[in-house]
């Protein structure tokens, strides 16, 4: 039974702005928190701090991998975490450098269209520009996913449609991304075992994000780089902006990954999406490819600032806990037609698929289902 205690010296004083959260195990089988696995009672502590309360959402994803240290009393991070923040720092580094070798490169072409002739293959140049972007980003993620020992196990890979589709999946980590980055990798692999030529659907993407991702250091320069999506939520004028790229990229042969959620989950827990994505999948006409992605929440929950478990460590301990589902696992099921379909017909049946590819942690909750049109909750 884990349970996280706040040692005397850290409790809250009366006017005490301050508070640290130190994560145990219990080692007699008796809890001393509440059900949640945390003691936040008036004897305990007086106006838990956000921290607290963030351990205590996360309860059960953050059991026994304390201590934990608060940053801005809003995330968590422990030993894990300083460990990957160490790796990053070489990884990113590479990543960076790969990007701006890149960008000088194609500046060099650019300095030598002297003619129309030389300016249309520039053109085309700059067009091949973000591939090879989207290249050295697939370098960051396969060696980030490597390196903390997170890197998935991918299943249904043979349901993606040759034609370009909208990959959609659930969302409950920061992980999620460079795990869905890595699944074009993985299906490009497939292909090239089997002898097989690889269709540009499969071996192009771009992701639809919001415009905040732009801020992020460097993820945010290989977002704009790679000419991937970004899209203001507020601004109707964007969303615009967003569908005629989206359109665009799609008739040129380019599939598109999103997390129709909107934002990643607190709880794991599949959540309602939002309707934007069903929206240009009717336009299109293309096929939505529903992916389920297990248990990354347990690698990098919302209230994380970095990982906080190895992969590997974390399927012996689930095994030991019976976990039901696979850990770290990308399902792909089969893609959907929306020919004949309405808006909220195709959202239910992509919920459902990605619902069912889920372990019950993940599940939504009892009578919650999906509306297009809204991004709240609806209950039955």
């Amino acid at each position: 039974i884990v349970t996280t205690t706040i040692p005397k010296r850290y409790r809250r004083k009366e006017n005490s702005r301050r508070i640290s959260c130190h994560s145990e195990v219990a080692t007699d089988g008796q809890t001393t928190g509440t059900a949640t696995g945390l003691d936040l009672s008036e004897e305990t502590i007086q106006k838990p701090s956000t921290v607290s309360r963030i351990l205590e959402d996360n309860a059960a994803v953050l059991r026994g991998r304390g201590p934990f240290f608060s940053v801005k009393d809003k995330y968590v991070v422990n030993i894990f975490g300083f460990v990957f923040l160490f790796q990053q720092l070489v990884i990113t580094s590479l990543w960076m450098a790969g990007m701006l070798m890149v960008q000088a490169l194609f500046f060099a072409l650019q300095l030598l269209s002297l003619n129309d002739l030389l300016f249309r293959a520039s053109d085309i140049a700059h067009s091949s520009q973000h591939v090879m972007i989207d290249r050295v980003t697939t370098f960051w993620a396969h060696t980030t996913l490597g390196a903390s020992g997170c890197y998935p196990v991918y299943k249904g890979l043979e349901n993606a449609p040759d034609e370009p589709a909208i990959y959609i999946s659930n969302h409950a980590s920061w992980m999620d991304m460079p795990i869905m980055g890595i699944m074009f990798y993985e299906m490009r692999q497939r292909h090239r075992k089997k002898g097989t030529p690889i269709p540009s659907a499969q071996d192009m993407f771009k992701c639809v994000g919001k415009n905040d991702l732009l801020k992020l250091p460097v993820l945010g320069k290989a977002i704009a780089l790679g000419r991937h999506v970004t899209v203001d939520r507020e601004d109707r004028r964007s969303q615009v902006k967003a569908f005629r790229s989206i359109q665009g990229w799609m008739s040129r042969g380019v599939s598109f990954v999103t997390f129709p959620e909107g934002t990643r989950s607190t709880d794991g827990r599949l959540r309602s999406f939002k309707g934007g994505v069903f929206k240009i999948a009717l336009a299109r006409g293309a096929k939505v490819v529903p992916v389920s992605i297990v248990s990354s929440q347990h690698i990098m929950p919302k209230a994380a600032l970095l990982p906080t478990v190895a992969g590997d460590l974390l399927r012996r301990h689930t095994e030991e806990e019976e976990f039901q589902g696979e850990p770290l696992a990308v399902i792909m099921h089969p893609p959907i037609d929306p020919e004949g379909l309405s808006e909220d017909q195709l959202a239910q049946k992509a919920f459902d698929a990605i619902a069912s590819g889920l372990p019950d942690e993940q599940k939504p909750h009892p009578g919650v289902v999906t509306s297009s049109r809204g991004s709240s909750l609806e209950l039955k």
